[in-house]
C-alpha cells in the first residue's frame, strides 16, 4: 500500500471512531428501548393526585351550583357534616392517645419491677393488662 493510501485510511478510520462517538454518546436509554418495544416507568402519581384534586374542586363547585337547596341550607349542611367530620377526628385521636399512655405506664410498671420492656410482649390492646 502506497503511503497516500494509509494516511487516508487513517484519517477515514479516526473520522469514523468520532462519528461514532458522537453517536453513541447521544443515544439514551429511551432510543434503545423504545424500538424493542420497551419503555422505562415513570411514576403518574403527582399527575393523578392533580387531576384527582381538580376533580373533587370542580365535582364540589358544580354541586353548590346546582344544587336545589338554598344557600343557607347548603351552608348549614356543609358546617355539620364538617363539624362531624372534625369530631370523629378528634375521637380517633384521643382513643389513640389513651392507648399509648396505657402502653407507656404498663412498660413503666414492668421497668420499675426490674424486668425488661422488651420482655415478653407488650399488649396488643388494653384488654391486655387487666
Amino acid at each position: 500500500m502506497s503511503l497516500i493510501s494509509r494516511v487516508l485510511m487513517a484519517a477515514a478510520t479516526a473520522y469514523a471512531g468520532e462519528e461514532l462517538r458522537r453517536f453513541v454518546g447521544s443515544l439514551e436509554v429511551e432510543n434503545i428501548l423504545q424500538p424493542m418495544g420497551l419503555a422505562r416507568r415513570r411514576s403518574h402519581m403527582g399527575e393523578s393526585l392533580l387531576f384527582l384534586s381538580a376533580g373533587i374542586v370542580v365535582g364540589g363547585a358544580a354541586t353548590v351550583v346546582l344544587s336545589s337547596s338554598s344557600r343557607k341550607e347548603l351552608i348549614a349542611w356543609l358546617s355539620k357534616a364538617a363539624k362531624k367530620s372534625v369530631d370523629e377526628v378528634v375521637e380517633e385521636v384521643e382513643a389513640v392517645v389513651d392507648e399509648v399512655k396505657v402502653r407507656t405506664n404498663y412498660n413503666k410498671e414492668k421497668v420499675w419491677a426490674g424486668e425488661s420492656a422488651s420482655d415478653n410482649h407488650t399488649p396488643a390492646t388494653t384488654d391486655d393488662i387487666a
